[in-house]
């Protein structure tokens, strides 16, 4: 079975990146760059644990929200081709 990967309906972007950071990859640790721009907004506090935590919950509030419009669309289209097929 292939992969199968998701993208945010929302956006006009169609860029695989645009879901989950470059190659949609988890790590352990936020970017470099990420954390060079946070150390400086916060004088160099990052917690890079509460931000994975963050960064967990959000996606997962994402993808049960999009689990849930496609467990819609699969009902309207069982509906349809029932009503079609008589």
């Amino acid at each position: 079975m292939g992969r199968i990967s998701l993208r945010d309906d929302s956006s006009t972007t169609t860029s695989p990146s645009s879901s989950g950071g470059p190659g949609d990859t988890t790590s352990d640790s936020i970017s470099p760059h990420l954390h060079a721009y946070l150390s400086d907004r916060t004088a160099g506090e990052v917690d890079q644990a509460a931000l994975q935590q963050q960064y967990v919950d959000q996606l997962e509030t994402k993808l049960k929200d999009r689990d849930l419009y496609w467990e819609q669309k699969i009902e309207e289209i069982k509906l349809s081709l029932a009503s079609v097929q008589g």
